[in-house]
């Protein structure tokens, strides 16, 4: 059902970006009695995974706890493992290869990546459907 949806730029999927913005912290969480706002909110739409990289990220910055990029906060990260769907899906947490999620972003601006049709996975170029 996501296939379609995604390949025609549907729904969410034509919110989904490639680049990081900067942190909004201006932003809220609806209210809820007040989610009518959601009908019109366009937008940009990142990986969940990597939203709440971001918004930990942000807040320590804002704190002046880190000074840190996003990139250099992510590859401090060391144990943020992903796994690519297709060899996750045949050996569970014994898949032969675990990458870094901190490769599937540049620079900390440039997402490498698209959700994945199925489960809680990201497509990376070269490294199709990993499970984040």
């Amino acid at each position: 059902m996501a296939k379609p949806a995604q390949s025609k730029k549907l729904g969410v999927w034509k919110h989904l970006s490639k680049t990081i913005s900067a942190f909004d912290f201006t932003l809220l969480e609806p209210k809820i009695d007040e989610t009518s706002v959601l009908a019109t909110d366009a937008g940009p739409v990142i990986f969940p995974k990597l939203y709440r990289r971001q918004t930990n990220w942000a807040a320590r910055n804002k704190a002046a706890v880190s000074n840190a990029t996003l990139q250099e906060f992510l590859d401090a990260q060391k144990k943020d493992q992903c796994y690519r769907t297709d060899d996750f899906l045949a050996n569970g947490e014994h898949a032969e290869q675990k990458f870094l999620f901190a490769t599937l972003v540049q620079v900390g601006e440039t997402i490498l990546f698209e959700p994945a049709q199925r489960g809680r996975g990201v497509d990376h170029h070269p490294r199709p459907h990993c499970i984040a």
